[in-house]
Protein backbone atom coordinates (compact mmCIF):
# COMPACT_ATOMS: atom_id res chain seq x y z
CA UNK A 1 0.00 0.00 0.00
CA UNK A 2 1.62 3.46 -1.16
CA UNK A 3 1.46 6.16 1.71
CA UNK A 4 1.08 10.04 1.54
CA UNK A 5 2.12 12.25 4.01
CA UNK A 6 -0.29 15.25 4.69
CA UNK A 7 0.76 18.26 6.99
CA UNK A 8 -2.55 19.00 8.93
CA UNK A 9 -0.60 22.10 10.89
CA UNK A 10 2.37 23.89 9.59
CA UNK A 11 3.53 23.16 13.37
CA UNK A 12 3.59 19.59 13.70
CA UNK A 13 5.44 17.11 11.75
CA UNK A 14 4.17 15.34 8.84
CA UNK A 15 2.19 12.42 9.42
CA UNK A 16 1.69 9.13 7.11
CA UNK A 17 -1.94 8.85 6.02
CA UNK A 18 -2.83 5.39 4.27
CA UNK A 19 -4.03 5.21 1.51
CA UNK A 20 -7.05 2.24 0.61
CA UNK A 21 -5.84 1.34 -3.14
CA UNK A 22 -3.05 1.81 -5.41
CA UNK A 23 -2.53 4.99 -7.68
CA UNK A 24 -1.45 2.91 -9.99
CA UNK A 25 -4.85 1.51 -10.41
CA UNK A 26 -6.18 5.07 -11.20
CA UNK A 27 -7.76 4.90 -14.49
CA UNK A 28 -5.80 7.69 -16.58
CA UNK A 29 -8.52 7.91 -19.11
CA UNK A 30 -12.32 8.09 -18.19
CA UNK A 31 -15.25 7.96 -20.32
CA UNK A 32 -17.48 10.76 -19.44
CA UNK A 33 -20.78 12.13 -20.95
CA UNK A 34 -22.11 15.50 -20.73
CA UNK A 35 -25.57 15.36 -19.23
CA UNK A 36 -28.34 15.68 -21.52
CA UNK A 37 -25.78 14.53 -24.83
CA UNK A 38 -27.84 11.57 -26.36
CA UNK A 39 -26.64 7.76 -26.67
CA UNK A 40 -25.20 6.80 -29.65
CA UNK A 41 -28.44 5.71 -31.74
CA UNK A 42 -30.51 7.75 -29.85
CA UNK A 43 -33.02 10.38 -31.63
CA UNK A 44 -33.02 13.83 -30.36
CA UNK A 45 -36.19 15.96 -29.62
CA UNK A 46 -37.05 18.83 -30.72
CA UNK A 47 -39.77 20.56 -30.04
CA UNK A 48 -42.01 22.98 -31.95
CA UNK A 49 -42.69 26.53 -31.10
CA UNK A 50 -46.48 25.76 -30.17
CA UNK A 51 -44.97 22.63 -27.58
CA UNK A 52 -42.52 25.19 -25.83
CA UNK A 53 -45.25 27.60 -25.31
CA UNK A 54 -47.06 25.15 -23.43
CA UNK A 55 -44.34 25.63 -20.92
CA UNK A 56 -44.15 29.44 -20.74
CA UNK A 57 -45.77 29.98 -17.40
CA UNK A 58 -46.49 27.70 -14.28
CA UNK A 59 -50.35 28.62 -14.85
CA UNK A 60 -50.62 27.31 -18.58
CA UNK A 61 -48.44 24.81 -18.23
CA UNK A 62 -51.12 21.07 -19.51
CA UNK A 63 -53.13 23.62 -21.17
CA UNK A 64 -53.86 21.82 -24.76
CA UNK A 65 -56.61 22.28 -27.42
CA UNK A 66 -57.59 20.37 -30.25
CA UNK A 67 -59.89 19.42 -33.05
CA UNK A 68 -61.28 16.17 -33.11
CA UNK A 69 -63.47 14.50 -35.27
CA UNK A 70 -66.39 12.73 -33.76
CA UNK A 71 -69.11 11.22 -35.92
CA UNK A 72 -68.38 13.42 -38.87
CA UNK A 73 -68.39 16.61 -37.00
CA UNK A 74 -65.15 18.91 -35.79
CA UNK A 75 -65.26 19.09 -32.02
CA UNK A 76 -62.97 21.71 -30.16
CA UNK A 77 -61.62 20.59 -26.77
CA UNK A 78 -59.25 21.54 -24.14
CA UNK A 79 -57.23 20.03 -21.46
CA UNK A 80 -59.18 20.57 -17.87
CA UNK A 81 -57.79 23.02 -15.43
CA UNK A 82 -58.60 22.55 -11.43
CA UNK A 83 -61.84 25.25 -11.84
CA UNK A 84 -63.05 23.17 -13.84
CA UNK A 85 -62.30 19.91 -11.72
CA UNK A 86 -64.21 20.95 -9.09
CA UNK A 87 -67.04 22.22 -11.11
CA UNK A 88 -67.17 18.43 -12.35
CA UNK A 89 -67.27 17.53 -8.66
CA UNK A 90 -70.13 20.04 -7.67
CA UNK A 91 -72.07 18.97 -10.84
CA UNK A 92 -71.67 15.26 -10.27
CA UNK A 93 -72.45 15.59 -6.30
CA UNK A 94 -76.38 15.13 -6.22
CA UNK A 95 -75.31 11.80 -8.73
CA UNK A 96 -72.86 9.98 -6.55
CA UNK A 97 -74.79 6.99 -4.93
CA UNK A 98 -76.59 6.35 -8.31
CA UNK A 99 -76.12 4.30 -11.21
CA UNK A 100 -76.12 7.90 -13.15
CA UNK A 101 -73.35 8.84 -11.56
CA UNK A 102 -70.43 7.99 -14.18
CA UNK A 103 -72.85 9.52 -16.98
CA UNK A 104 -72.56 12.64 -14.69
CA UNK A 105 -68.86 12.93 -14.70
CA UNK A 106 -68.71 12.19 -18.61
CA UNK A 107 -71.59 15.22 -19.52
CA UNK A 108 -69.58 17.51 -16.78
CA UNK A 109 -66.61 16.86 -17.91
CA UNK A 110 -67.61 17.53 -21.80
CA UNK A 111 -69.12 20.68 -20.39
CA UNK A 112 -66.18 21.60 -19.20
CA UNK A 113 -63.64 20.84 -22.30
CA UNK A 114 -66.43 21.15 -25.32
CA UNK A 115 -65.88 24.61 -26.97
CA UNK A 116 -66.88 24.53 -30.29
CA UNK A 117 -68.75 21.91 -32.73
CA UNK A 118 -68.60 22.47 -35.76
CA UNK A 119 -66.71 26.04 -35.38
CA UNK A 120 -69.82 27.36 -33.22
CA UNK A 121 -69.35 27.40 -29.75
CA UNK A 122 -71.16 25.07 -27.82
CA UNK A 123 -73.08 28.08 -25.62
CA UNK A 124 -73.11 31.61 -25.78
CA UNK A 125 -73.12 33.50 -23.20
CA UNK A 126 -76.00 36.29 -22.80
CA UNK A 127 -73.86 39.06 -21.53
CA UNK A 128 -71.11 39.58 -20.09
CA UNK A 129 -71.93 38.65 -16.21
CA UNK A 130 -72.88 35.53 -16.81
CA UNK A 131 -70.60 33.63 -14.59
CA UNK A 132 -68.61 30.36 -15.39
CA UNK A 133 -70.81 28.47 -13.55
CA UNK A 134 -73.40 29.40 -15.24
CA UNK A 135 -72.31 28.91 -18.68
CA UNK A 136 -70.41 25.66 -17.13
CA UNK A 137 -74.69 24.82 -16.30
CA UNK A 138 -75.99 25.85 -19.53
CA UNK A 139 -73.65 23.72 -21.63
CA UNK A 140 -74.32 20.50 -19.17
CA UNK A 141 -78.01 21.05 -19.89
CA UNK A 142 -77.31 21.39 -23.86
CA UNK A 143 -74.91 18.49 -23.95
CA UNK A 144 -77.69 15.79 -21.97
CA UNK A 145 -80.07 15.99 -24.90
CA UNK A 146 -76.70 14.14 -26.91
CA UNK A 147 -76.38 10.66 -27.03
CA UNK A 148 -73.90 8.72 -25.13
CA UNK A 149 -71.75 7.49 -28.14
CA UNK A 150 -70.72 11.08 -29.09
CA UNK A 151 -70.36 12.08 -25.29
CA UNK A 152 -68.40 8.58 -24.15
CA UNK A 153 -65.78 9.74 -27.46
CA UNK A 154 -65.24 13.12 -26.70
CA UNK A 155 -65.07 12.79 -22.90
CA UNK A 156 -61.74 10.02 -23.54
CA UNK A 157 -60.43 12.70 -25.99
CA UNK A 158 -60.70 15.52 -23.56
CA UNK A 159 -58.82 12.59 -20.86
CA UNK A 160 -56.55 11.88 -23.69
CA UNK A 161 -54.97 16.13 -23.76
CA UNK A 162 -53.97 15.28 -20.13
CA UNK A 163 -51.96 11.96 -21.25
CA UNK A 164 -50.56 13.58 -24.42
CA UNK A 165 -49.30 16.65 -22.26
CA UNK A 166 -47.33 14.37 -19.60
CA UNK A 167 -45.79 12.34 -23.13
CA UNK A 168 -44.18 16.11 -24.16
CA UNK A 169 -43.33 17.06 -20.57
CA UNK A 170 -41.55 13.80 -20.21
CA UNK A 171 -40.10 14.47 -23.67
CA UNK A 172 -38.54 17.27 -22.98
CA UNK A 173 -37.49 16.01 -19.40
CA UNK A 174 -39.60 18.07 -17.29
CA UNK A 175 -41.25 15.66 -16.14
CA UNK A 176 -40.00 12.37 -14.78
CA UNK A 177 -40.78 8.65 -16.78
Amino acid sequence: MTKLTADPTPFLPPQEIPVPFDISEVPQEENRRIVGEPLVGEEVFTPTDEERNQFATLMSCGKRTKVIDVLGHSVGIESLNVDDDLRIGLFTKEFRESDAYARAVHIATCAAGIRTIDGRLLYTPISQDETSEAVFRAKAEKLKKFYPVAITEIYREILNLDAEFAELAIKLGKLKG
